[in-house]
């Protein structure tokens, strides 16, 4: 746990990654040469945070969870 802000280890994780990018998505991944193209599997150019969290159809459910 954090304990300058009680805020439990996971979710600073979650938060620091989505803040940076460091994510497993496509963009970041083909940044660090780890994926063939920075695009998505729904068909955009780039599988950003923003795309994923917003608008990507592939993660629609998720959507509506968060």
């Amino acid at each position: 746990m954090n304990t300058i802000l009680k805020i439990p280890k996971p979710h600073t994780t979650a938060y620091v990654r989505l803040r940076t990018s460091h994510l497993g998505l496509n963009k970041h991944l083909y940044h660090i040469k780890k994926a063939t193209s920075p695009s998505c599997k729904c068909g955009a150019p780039h599988e950003s945070v923003v795309h994923f969290l917003t608008v990507c159809l592939c993660y629609n459910k998720a959507h509506h969870v968060l």
